[in-house]
């Protein structure tokens, strides 16, 4: 589907297959069941920002991590993007008057509860290689439809490379053959971004990242200025 890939992006597949799993409607049970063939592409939503995420089935549950990683009930308040999809196994509906937890695919989120601005909000990006052909668009299906983007997660650097292989270990200097995570691009010095309000901003790969964490959030009440700085997250 050529409205997913980026015309500056070189790929060497346009397709992958989402495995099939007990969760959704593939079984893995179901005979001669092999999954489904899906487009790749070259965008994902903004999950939210790396300030506020906090991953408590992690060894240190005080310590926010980046990346595409399901969140646990205990978390699920915090997800704070305009687009938080999660695992629908993990999450919940909390009963707090903000209710920022997520339900199944459908995020109980609108433009009302954008109360940062839909201007001045982050809804979705380009991301780097290594991220766009490691899942499909499908149905919102896969894990990597969503990312977190801030100063704990900041650009790819080598958003041209492809991912590592699955089932692949890959260590040291070899790993610099592989692209990294996140959002990024192969546009020189600039990755652009639709914010809530349908408009699109190309923001330099220099942006001051605690920034991004500002930019990512939906209601944190937290004005920025793209050129300038922010506190960072863990000062």
């Amino acid at each position: 589907m050529n409205g997913f890939i980026c015309p500056s992006q070189q790929h060497d597949l346009l397709q992958v297959s989402l495995q099939p799993d007990s969760v959704h409607s593939h079984p893995r049970s179901a005979p001669g069941e092999t999954g489904y063939e899906g487009s790749i592409s070259d965008y994902r939503a903004v999950r939210g920002s790396t300030c506020q995420v906090h991953h408590t089935d992690l060894a240190s549950a005080a310590s926010p991590l980046p990346g595409n990683h399901g969140y646990a009930s205990a978390d699920s308040h915090l997800v704070d993007g305009p687009m938080p999809q999660c695992k629908r196994a993990n999450v919940i509906s909390t009963t707090t008057p903000n209710t920022k937890g997520v339900k199944s695919f459908r995020p109980q989120t609108g433009l009302k509860n954008i109360t940062d601005g839909t201007s001045k909000t982050l809804m979705a990006g380009e991301v780097g290689r290594g991220t766009s052909e490691l899942g499909q668009a499908f149905n919102g299906n896969d894990r990597t439809t969503a990312v977190e983007v801030g100063e704990l997660n900041g650009f790819c650097q080598r958003c041209g490379h492809p991912p590592v292989p699955p089932g692949t270990t890959v260590t040291g200097s070899d790993l610099q053959s592989y692209g990294d995570d996140g959002f990024g691009s192969v546009h020189n010095g600039v990755t652009l971004f639709v914010m809530c309000d349908g408009s699109v901003q190309a923001l330099s790969n220099d942006i001051n990242l605690p920034v991004l964490d500002r930019m990512a959030t939906r209601a944190g009440d937290d004005p920025y200025d793209v050129n300038g700085a922010a506190t960072p997250c863990l000062h």
